[in-house]
Parts: C-alpha cells; structure tokens; sequence
C-alpha cells in the first residue's frame, strides 16, 4: 500500500517531536500550533465567531474525553504533570480565534470593540504565548526524562 503525502508529512511531523534535536522539535511545534491558532483566526473571521467557537469546544471535548479515560490507567497527579505543561498555547489558539471574531464585527457591521492598535497587541500576545509554549514544550518538558 503506497503513502500518500498527508501520511508522509505527519510522519515526517511525528519524527521531528521525537528527534533529540531540539531545535527542529522547537520548530515543528511552534508551526503546528501556529497553523492551529491561524485556523482558530480565519475560523472565527468567516463565521463571525461561530466555527471558532464549535472548534475550541470541539478540541476541549476530545480533552476531556481523553482525560477522562486515561484516568482508568493513570493518578490524577500523573495526568497533570504531563498535561499541564502543554496546555499553555490554548490560552494564545483561543485569544486567535477571538480577534477573528473582533475583526468579521468590525468589517461587517463598522462597530469598534477593541481599536486597531488592541488588536495588533492582541495578536502579537497570542503569537508570543504560542511561540514560548512551543519552546516550553521542546526544551523543557520533553527533555525531562
């Protein structure tokens, strides 16, 4: 059976989490959850909030229902302590989707929530929250052994 190229590319995703480099690991992450806070934007933009919304839930929901049963195999204690740390770039992903959300308002119906200037600062906060969450990830807490 021969692999088609979202097969290659997630494997290729997979290999560069794993790899001892942690640079490329670095990365890797801060584009996945780049791209993932990107969809969260455009998401939010051509819904006015609404497809962002059923997405973070969306995500939230498999969470849970992750959490939830890994309890049957794992301490509340060891669930935390290797979730927690990765946990950090929703705040930037969800603040992503919001500004899509703050700017379809905008666009459509010429109400100013926030000013321009906010949501430049905004974004450049879910940016770095995202950017330094993926760092955290690389560095830190994948390195710990």
């Amino acid at each position: 059976m021969e692999e088609t190229s979202f097969s290659t590319s997630r494997n290729s995703y997979i290999e560069n989490i794993f790899t001892d480099n942690k640079f490329n690991r670095f990365i890797s992450i801060a584009k996945n959850n780049v791209s993932v806070g990107l969809k969260n934007f455009l998401l939010g933009f051509f819904s006015l909030g609404i497809l962002s919304l059923v997405y973070s839930f969306d995500n939230g929901f498999v969470w849970g229902f992750v959490i939830g049963k890994s309890t049957k195999v794992l301490t509340i204690k060891e669930i935390l302590e290797t979730t927690i740390p990765h946990c950090s770039e929703i705040i930037g992903i969800v603040l992503m989707g919001y500004l899509g959300f703050i700017l379809s308002m905008r666009i459509l119906f010429n109400t100013s929530i926030i000013t321009k200037k906010e949501v430049s600062i905004l974004l450049g906060i879910s940016l770095i929250i995202i950017i330094i969450s993926a760092y955290l990830e690389s560095y830190v807490s994948m390195s710990i052994q």
